[in-house]
């Protein structure tokens, strides 16, 4: 029996799309327990909510179904090739057909039975398409007139604001203090001042510039900290919010249970509300009765009467706080802050963002070495930046805002071209310049300010490459391909997951060509495969920098549950596209259908980026592709062979109707969301900074910063600065220097403890001579945790919580090196440290001080330098031995003492060898061994060797 081609299309549809998905994701979680492992590293508890684990499991499972879907349809393709499709074997379909019915039968017992009802939708598809549409006689040139001016006005009106004006920025950090204008009360409040007030919201914030008694605002008893009550602290310290969880991952999608990741979904959030300070003990929220009954266990009974004091205390002052009736002021408080609440409590909004590329351009401008800068998004791009905002005037954050947010109408409006080059239909590229404007409006006001890594600029080279693709396999000729591939491997230096996707795609693309043209696989060109390799060791042997990140993103950081509508759609449209290709085959020209072919494939390995990430908008950051790759395919392929060119008009007017009501109704959310956000500036006090790196439109008052650069600028001339602090993202990029710290934005980047030991070892190793810090850097961080109780802001708790676990890993690297430094000014917001010299001071004419620097990456400094010191550089790495025999060569003197560059020196250890050597000048060696003086720390790893 043969498959005639009236036939072909239900057949081969309803067997290519039934369970594909299903299936292997069944596949993939039956061997997840023998493949993975939950952590294959032990994060802190405030990282561990943005971890997902089972991320693996999905990749896995959409890269079998690719890999499946792609291979069977181009077996099918190749077996057609040189006969009439009605002649095709149903054996071919046969193993389909079998997996289809096993993945379906599987599917009702892993997953919701709601998923089933999507799937007849799909599968009746290649019925459907013999349907004769209602006829119209031509295509509305109005409608399309309409739907260019819309667009056009849509994404001139969303990009003017982020490139001609002033970047607007919210208070993004907690204890910045800010001032509310109450329209109702007609008057201006300090905002941190009214919230202490009347504590009516059950939130105390740390303004380091006053002095601050927040312990005075809660329900306290003095007792004594007994060992039993410090491990129980310490616990609930590191106890991760449950509700956390509830909120980020209990999405009916997850696959594995929470238990994957030892995390009780029973546990309360309640147990974050006692601290120990200053010798008592504080009620920040409600004590329950359990943590009330573990207390008492950690203390004597004499104590316990004062434990339920203090339970009924905090019962009593949460009952106020959840029955409290605001006043007017209170409430327009409220409404005026609450967006400006959720932003300083997340801690990783514009700043935040915006720094994993402003950082590193800062990095390289300020001349920091390559290999130290980490590069999440890309070499290529922060390079170009860099020059780019020199030949703007400099990098300063208003020029980066700019050109940042230049290149998203520069994308939309050439890939537009592109579409109308390969389609040769000015009506396809008008869908995509509305559907790519769309695009940008569903994302939103608030992601475009945030998220650099929406930007076009990842993969801006996957434009001119497949217009290339289309002109070599037009006229066939060599340095057209030799160019294409030249892209190839630079957009992987620009970004390597879309720089890896497109140089696969272009390869297997070209790879198939030489099958189509009859030379089969012997003949394959081995350069195809040579490029493929050599872009694959680019990408992870031969990248510049460092990416310090890329291994917890492997291990499912950031990596939320798949949306299985979008894993599920994207793939049927995948498996319909094959289909259509596959149907069309003897009509499709080569060159078009190879680069259907290479489209179809860098669309499927892109999609693996949203795999990896989960949420919405990493799906929508390549949307615009897979949109090239459907109206290159629905052109080529369908529109011109199902439907007669009395039926075309039908589809093309509706759906320019469908794709201009959907512009218009998400263009009108995209500007409510921009109103609702410019609200938060006619709310508050606003200050234009006067800065030169940032001329900002800011709810935050300037001088606490330019007092804090102020002072970074007095007290290290280097360009780099040692710098502990939660605006570690803004503030030294204010003073023109660079964070010099192992890890950009720390708080973000200490996952675990090894990265904290790696800072820690850095300090010591470097003996750094000035340290900055937040200016309140020991101060209590368990008052800033807000209380669940309030019914406006409580939700924001379990977010507090991880907010604080954070600054309490800043507390401990500081609280590591404290011992070595003294305080020597506060300024704005740091504070100045200067490291204690043990060895200067018992300098003199006699007793004498050379630091060899053997060839460090860091230069070795001395600020300032004594007329008893001097640095002399080796011009290359002698290794340990040699600088040694260095010292000897520089030594005038007739002893010498030699010390290793993490080596500990006492306060009278100079004294006490000018004495041994009294004592005994005929010797040749005296040799120290006093226990704690001179030891040599072990696993010492730094930079800057002397």
């Amino acid at each position: 029996m043969n498959i005639n081609s009236k036939n072909f299309v239900p057949f081969y549809g309803a067997s290519a799309l039934l369970g594909i998905i299903p299936f292997c994701h069944v596949v993939m979680i039956h061997l997840s327990s023998l493949i993975f492992s939950p952590f294959s590293v032990r994060v802190y508890p405030h990282v561990q909510p943005f971890f997902y684990p089972e991320k693996k499991v999905e990749l896995l499972g959409y890269l079998m179904c690719l890999i499946f879907m792609s291979t069977y349809s181009l077996a099918i393709a190749i077996k057609a090739k040189n006969n009439s499709i009605d002649s095709i074997n149903p054996k071919y379909f046969l193993p389909v057909i079998c997996i289809s019915a096993a993945a379906n039968l599987l599917m009702w017992t892993h997953w919701s039975p709601a998923i089933i009802v999507q799937w007849p939708s799909f599968a009746s598809l290649p019925f459907i398409l013999n349907i004769k549409p209602l006829r119209t006689t031509k295509e509305s040139l109005t409608l399309k007139k309409c739907l260019g001016i819309l667009s056009l006005l849509s994404l001139t009106g969303m990009f003017l604001p982020f490139l001609f004006q002033n970047p607007r920025m919210e208070s993004e950090y907690y204890n910045i203090p800010t001032s509310t204008i109450l329209h109702h009360a007609k008057s201006t409040v300090d905002s941190i001042q009214y919230l202490h007030d009347d504590l009516f919201l059950g939130m105390v914030k740390d303004n380091p510039l006053t002095t601050n008694e927040n312990e005075k605002k809660f329900p306290a008893v003095s007792i004594e900290e007994t060992p039993q009550l410090k491990n129980l602290l310490n616990e609930i310290q590191e106890k991760i919010p449950s509700s956390v969880y509830s909120d980020i991952r209990s999405q009916p999608e997850s696959i594995l249970p929470l238990a994957v990741v030892g995390v009780d979904p029973k546990g309360s959030v309640d147990s974050y509300s006692i601290i120990y300070y200053r010798g008592k003990l504080l009620a920040i929220g409600e004590i329950p009765d359990l943590l009330e009954e573990a207390i008492e266990k950690c203390l004597p009974l004499s104590d316990h009467d004062k434990i339920a004091q203090l339970a009924a205390q905090s019962r009593a002052l949460s009952s106020k706080l959840q029955e409290h009736t605001y006043t007017l002021p209170e409430r327009d408080f409220l409404l005026e802050n609450h967006h400006e609440f959720v932003s300083e409590v997340l801690a990783r909004r514009i700043f935040h963002h915006q720094n994993f590329m402003l950082g590193p351009i800062q990095e390289l401008d300020c001349g920091r070495p390559v290999h130290d800068v980490n590069f999440q998004y890309g070499f290529l791009p922060i390079y170009f930046f860099q020059k780019m905002l020199h030949f703007l005037g400099g990098v300063t954050y208003q020029s980066y805002f700019h050109l940042l947010n230049f290149f998203y109408p520069f994308y939309i409006l050439t890939s537009t071209i592109l579409v109308r080059y390969i389609t040769k239909s000015s009506l396809f590229a008008l869908l995509y310049f509305g559907f790519s404007t769309c695009v940008v409006a569903v994302v939103g006001y608030d992601i475009l300010a945030i998220a650099p890594g929406m930007n076009p600029i990842r993969h801006l080279f996957d434009q001119p490459t497949i217009a290339l693709c289309l002109a070599y396999l037009k006229n066939r000729k060599l340095p057209l391909l030799l160019i294409i591939y030249l892209l190839c491997l630079v957009s992987i230096y620009i970004n390597s997951q879309s720089g890896i996707s497109l140089t696969l795609a272009v390869t297997a693309g070209f790879s198939c060509l030489t099958l189509f043209d009859n030379q089969g696989w012997r003949r394959l060109p081995i350069g195809h495969v040579f490029i493929a390799i050599a872009g694959l060791f680019l990408a992870f042997k031969l990248q510049p920098g460092k990416d310090e990140l890329s291994f917890y993103y492997f291990e499912g950081l950031c990596g939320f549950p798949t949306h299985i509508g979008i894993l599920l759609g994207f793939t049927c449209l995948c498996a319909m596209g094959y289909l259509l290709l596959i149907r069309n085959w003897k009509e499709i020209p080569q060159s078009e259908k190879t680069l259907l072919l290479i489209l179809m494939f860098y669309s499927q390995t892109m999609f693996i980026y949203y795999i990896w990430g989960g949420s919405k908008y990493h799906f929508l950051n390549y949307s615009t592709v897979y949109f090239l790759t459907f109206v290159t395919i629905y052109r080529l392929s369908f529109y011109e062979t199902f439907f007669s060119r009395l039926y075309q008009p039908f589809i093309a007017n509706t759906s320019v109707l469908i794709l201009s009501t959907m512009l218009f109704f998400c263009s009108l959310q995209f500007f409510f969301e921009e109103y609702e956000y410019m609200a938060i500036f006619r709310h508050h006090e606003t200050y234009q900074w006067q800065s030169s790196k940032a001329s900002l439109i800011t709810t935050m008052p300037e001088s606490p910063f330019a007092d804090a650069v102020s002072a970074i600028k007095e007290y290290e001339p280097s360009e780099g600065i040692n710098i502990i602090s939660e605006y570690d993202n803004l503030i030294p990029f204010l003073a023109n220097k660079y964070s010099a710290m192992p890890y950009p934005d720390l708080q973000w980047f200490i996952n675990s403890e090894s990265e904290k030991e790696a800072v820690i070892t850095y300090l010591k190793g470097t003996k750094p001579t000035i340290l900055f810090t937040d200016a309140n850097i020991e101060r209590e961080l368990g008052f800033e945790i807000i209380n669940s109780h309030v019914p406006i802001v409580g939700d924001l708790q379990s977010e507090s919580i991880l907010r604080v676990q954070r600054l309490r890993v800043l507390q401990d690297i500081f609280n590591s090196v404290k011992d070595d430094y003294t305080l020597i000014k506060k300024s704005g917001l740091v504070a100045v440290w200067e490291s204690i010299r043990k060895l200067e001071p018992q300098l003199n004419e006699v007793v004498q001080l050379i630091i060899l620097d053997n060839c460090s990456t860091v230069p070795v400094t001395v600020n300032p330098l004594s007329d008893f010191v001097s640095i002399r550089r080796n011009p290359v790495n002698l290794g340990g031995n040699g600088n040694i025999l260095r010292c000897l060569e520089f030594c005038q003197s007739t002893w010498i003492w030699i010390l290793g560059d993490d080596d500990e020196v006492m306060d009278d250890s100079v004294d006490r060898i000018l004495r041994e050597i009294a004592i005994t000048p005929d010797a040749l060696v005296i040799n120290f061994s006093t226990s704690g003086a001179f030891n040599r720390k072990s696993g010492f790893t730094g930079k800057g060797r002397v």
